[in-house]
């Protein structure tokens, strides 16, 4: 069971709860849902960050074509986000929500990632949304079947089980870290009631007909060992007959066993390694610390980036485009290649190679260094050198003799 879950319980359970049990209660679970929050974040953004880096192509009959889908999902997905912004929507629904991300087609072509929505699964026909909720609290009265609707979903639901379990587990194991380190390193004061005090003032009575030793105990808790504690220089009148002292003890003290701030970050730093390993990304870039940058990189776009962007692309491909347009090459596709920063000098060589033996041309290299294509005739051509010619192309330096005779016999 999940974290908002037990809240769920608690509050809305048949027993009844004071104010004060209430308090606690959500005290003592925020710092789990803190925790969570965090580590999932920091997956998110790193996933959709280089997710938008991401060239997304569309292609006209096997011809690259910048059309209206192009414009979308390169730039302006709907009139009030940009690329970034609605693919971070989209992967946020994708990792958080059980269902995964539902993204809407508007009567006049825009996307729009939903809020929330109710999904009815069938096994023989399509499915069923209903009261989806998009941005701006807007409750959209229409039901969608799975045919007009994208739907962005990864096969991680025991993922996503595990983490709640350990973030329930984790979450416990840093609370009571964080409390024993407040207890620990807190000032705790002691207050010595004298017999001149109790004389004074213990058989009087305030003008609210209160005991006025009491009285002066009570305001002294609520109000004046706030000054003491307080990290302002202040100065606190002290009742003849009181004495104010500092109780020593050694629970903060690390070498007696006591809980540091090292050791609660730690334990966050586990959550988030862990968080790291569920989505595939590795803990170098979930921390942004990583020795071996290239080949971390390119762990990190294969299998934690290009997962999410194949759901993307064949949810958009079997719902945009339909198998006969993508069986003629009118399709989607999203190019994770152009993720990786290239180092000019590195790239060079393997550049000139691609191109001499045909793969790509000029302006299709200088896309994958992330510049502007040149766009004139000699930069769409593709080049091969004779080297890599056809064996059809090639010809002998002796053509056989069709009259019999011995093709280059002398005379």
């Amino acid at each position: 069971m999940g974290i908002f879950a037990n809240i769920r319980d608690f509050l809305f359970s048949t027993d009844k709860r004071s104010q004060k049990q209430i308090e606690a209660y959500i005290a003592s679970v925020g710092s789990k849902i803190q925790v969570k929050e965090y580590a999932l974040q920091i997956a998110i953004d790193k996933i959709s960050n280089a997710l938008s880096l991401a060239s997304f192509e569309t292609y006209n009959e096997s011809k690259p074509t910048r059309d209206t889908m192009w414009w979308r999902f390169n730039y302006e997905p709907n009139q009030n986000q940009t690329q970034n912004q609605f693919l971070h929507d989209v992967i946020t629904q994708m990792i958080k929500n059980s269902d995964g991300a539902l993204v809407v087609q508007t009567d006049s072509g825009e996307f729009v990632v939903a809020k929330n929505y109710t999904m009815k699964r069938f096994a023989l026909k399509p499915n069923i949304y209903t009261n989806v909720v998009l941005p701006g609290e807007y409750n959209d009265k229409r039901t969608y079947n799975e045919s007009e609707v994208l739907h962005f979903t990864i096969n991680d639901a025991k993922i996503k089980a595990w983490l709640d379990a350990l973030y329930d587990d984790y979450g416990d194991l840093i609370a009571g870290s964080i409390r024993n380190y407040n207890r620990g390193n807190a000032l705790k004061l002691g207050l010595k009631i004298g017999t001149m005090f109790d004389q004074q003032f213990g058989n009087k009575e305030t003008d609210n007909g209160e005991n006025m030793a009491d009285a002066i105990l009570d305001e002294m808790y609520e109000k004046r060992f706030g000054a003491i504690l307080s990290d302002k220089d202040s100065i606190t009148p002290i009742e003849e007959g009181l004495d104010i002292y500092t109780i020593s003890n050694t629970v903060g003290n690390t070498s007696s066993g006591g809980i540091t701030t090292r050791d609660i970050a730690e334990t966050i730093a586990d959550v988030i390694n862990y968080t790291a390993d569920a989505f595939h990304i590795p803990r170098g870039i979930m921390k942004g610390d990583v020795a071996d940058v290239e080949a971390v990189r390119d762990s990190f776009v294969n299998f934690g980036v290009r997962p999410f962007a194949d759901v993307i692309e064949t949810e958009i491909n079997r719902k945009l485009y339909g198998q006969k347009r993508v069986a003629v090459g009118s399709k989607f596709k999203i190019q994770t290649n152009t993720i990786m920063i290239y180092d000019l000098v590195k790239f060079a060589s393997s550049a000139e190679a691609l191109f001499r033996i045909g793969v790509y041309n000029r302006d299709e290299l200088r896309l994958k260094l992330g510049e502007e294509e040149i766009n004139d005739e000699t930069s769409k051509e593709y080049a091969v050198t004779k080297n890599y010619e056809f064996t059809t192309d090639l010809k002998g330096g002796e053509q056989d003799d069709t009259s019999g005779n011995d093709a280059g016999k002398q005379n």
